[in-house]
């Protein structure tokens, strides 16, 4: 079941991810100099059993090893787990000011600060994460959200708190 479910989140937003990407770096691809990222995450890379973020960072990083592989290198990821770049109450901050280029912005650490955003948290509005993690991301694309995220990039979002976003735009 937890393979299946990191199946189905690799589907739903790396996917889009990696698309992103690709048009941020196409004319950087021909170059001959790797361009990297600094990527920050607040969770620990391997967390033992029944932590329930594990998950999360399983597709976090995969989704890294993903476009370094696709890149042929030419697009790394210099990374930061377990809030060894900064800590997780100052990673909206660290996005917008350029600290990292890529981050993860976990919505209960900043409450009132993205409340459309958040009131798709409650519970009992979607039939499951998928369904609203679809809904949350059209309303992000139709300008609904977008003020609430003024600064960065939305790479993906998703019904968990959890949201990449980066200094730099990628399309």
């Amino acid at each position: 079941m937890k393979r299946f479910l990191c199946q189905i989140i690799a589907v739903v937003f790396v996917i889009p991810s990696i698309l992103a990407i690709f048009l941020y770096t196409e004319a950087a691809i021909g170059a001959e100099k790797a361009i990297t990222l600094i990527a920050a995450n607040w969770t620990p890379t391997k967390m033992p059993p029944p932590i329930d973020w594990e998950p999360f960072d399983f597709v976090f990083n995969e989704w890294m090893d993903t476009i370094e592989y696709q890149t042929k290198g030419k697009v790394k990821f210099k990374r930061y787990p377990a809030e060894t770049l900064v800590k997780v109450t100052d990673y909206w901050e660290a996005v917008k000011g350029g600290i990292c280029d890529v981050g993860i912005v976990c919505l209960p650490m900043f409450p009132g600060q993205f409340p459309m955003t958040a009131a798709l948290r409650l519970p009992g509005l979607f039939d499951n994460s998928i369904q609203g993690s679809v809904v949350r991301q059209m309303l992000f694309e139709e300008g609904y959200l977008a003020p609430e995220w003024a600064g960065v990039k939305f790479l993906w979002i998703g019904i968990s708190p959890y949201h990449f976003n980066s200094s730099q735009k990628f399309c």
